[in-house]
């Protein structure tokens, strides 16, 4: 009885032992996250972050899964391309920053864990890198010939700026002959003015048919933020064409125009200072011209260059002293650099010539009457003096006296008539 029981006992044990044996030749399932040998994954956490850095770098940024044993793989997709893995990144780390990227492009990424062939669902994202524009671009006229530009730009990774300038009309002051023809007052610039056109300028001129390309004249380093334009032309137009760049990229294209119009002087006054002499006196508007030139019209007639003055000099002196009577004279001023001009300021002045008053007579002897008046005017060439006797005609310039004399005396009156006499200040062909 006892040898059957220990017979049971030994089957049975061997009977276990196999089923054990058999138990630990199949594979086991690994659903344990824990378990470094585990093929299970959790979905991916929050969503992929893309924060662009600058013009050309993008910051990825993600949540850790902590059932990621393996790493983390990134894909990128350049516009409609193919993905492509950029990196693949260890799994306790949760940044990635993408350089070399291109403001023309769109990219788009995908974030994938991986536990050996095992993947879970990308995260994905996508974004255009941009390049941040100039702004409060504007162009102010320093001298003639030069301008001040300024501008803004809220970036801090730029390597420089590309400024860019083209030529886009001008004009030009016709040089009159009449203004070379008359001897000159202070200042003289019949030279300057007697050789005309020079050879740069017949170039400009014809280069100024057609609107020209643009060409770089500067290269400026970062932070720059002015730029003075040493090289103008007066009375040319101009356009202006800036960027900000990078190694990659440039930032978008800023424009403006700028006229460099020639600042015409203003406000002319003109005073008589006497019966011949006029001062006049204005205000200059421009910087860096080389002077003014100052022309006449008397009455009808044509204008004529009368004088020049040198920069900054805004006071004339025109003494007439006309042998022909005129009424009113005309002046015109004009600012110049070379060959060109500034518009016209105008203006006129009607002349005053103040008569003598207070004319009174004494009869000194029966053939001799004195005269006696005031004179009111100033540096005329003297008096002229008519006289009448009786109905007959006026007998005029009777006499003609020096300047600034107020008495005269008849000598050969005649006895028994009615006799008038009247008195005027001349200067030339003019009086009172």
């Amino acid at each position: 009885m006892k040898k059957k029981y220990y017979t049971f006992i030994l089957l049975a044990t061997v009977i276990c032992l196999g089923c054990l044996f058999l138990l630990s030749c199949t594979k086991p399932d690994r659903d344990n996250p824990f378990d470094p040998m585990s093929n299970y994954t959790t979905p991916m956490q929050d969503s992929l972050a893309l924060t662009q850095i600058t013009d050309s770098q993008v910051k990825l940024e993600w949540q850790l899964n902590p059932t990621i044993v393996g790493n983390y793989i990134i894909k990128r997709q350049v516009n409609s391309g193919d993905y492509e893995v950029l990196s693949t990144i260890d799994k306790e780390t949760n940044t990635y920053t993408d350089t070399g990227l291109m403001t023309t492009n769109t990219y788009h990424y995908q974030l994938i864990g991986a536990n050996g062939d095992v993947q879970t669902e990308p995260l994905t994202n996508s974004i255009s890198t941009t390049f941040a524009g100039i702004t409060n671009f504007s162009i102010q006229q320093e001298t003639v010939l030069s301008a001040k530009l300024t501008w803004d730009h809220n970036c801090s990774y730029e390597e420089g700026y590309i400024l860019e300038r083209r030529e886009i009309s001008s004009r030009k002051n016709p040089i009159s002959k009449k203004r070379t023809e008359l001897p000159f007052g202070r200042g003289d610039v019949r030279q300057l003015l007697d050789r005309g056109v020079n050879n740069n300028e017949k170039k400009m001129k014809i280069d100024n048919d057609v609107s020209r390309d643009f060409i770089q004249i500067a290269d400026l380093s970062t932070n720059t933020l002015e730029y003075v334009d040493e090289t103008l032309i007066p009375n040319h137009s101009y356009e202006y064409r800036m960027h900000a760049y990078t190694e990659l990229n440039n930032s978008t294209e800023m424009v403006e125009t700028f006229d460099n119009t020639f600042p015409a002087p203003s406000n002319l006054q003109i005073n008589q200072d006497n019966v011949h002499t006029f001062s006049l006196v204005w205000d200059d508007n421009s910087e860096g011209e080389n002077g003014f030139t100052i022309e006449r019209k008397i009455d009808n007639g044509d204008y004529l260059q009368i004088g020049t003055n040198t920069s900054n000099d805004t006071i004339f002196v025109d003494d007439i002293n006309s042998e022909n009577q005129f009424e009113i004279v005309y002046y015109k001023i004009t600012a110049f650099y070379q060959t060109s001009f500034s518009d016209s300021l105008a203006g006129n002045y009607s002349i005053e010539f103040p008569a003598p008053t207070n004319l009174t007579y004494n009869q000194l002897t029966i053939i001799s009457i004195e005269l006696t008046w005031d004179d009111n005017s100033i540096n005329e060439d003297g008096f002229k003096i008519d006289k009448k006797v009786g109905s007959n005609n006026w007998q005029e310039e009777f006499a003609i006296i020096s300047e600034n004399t107020e008495e005269w005396t008849d000598t050969n009156a005649e006895i028994n008539e009615d006799i008038q006499y009247r008195v005027y200040a001349y200067s030339g062909s003019n009086q009172s």
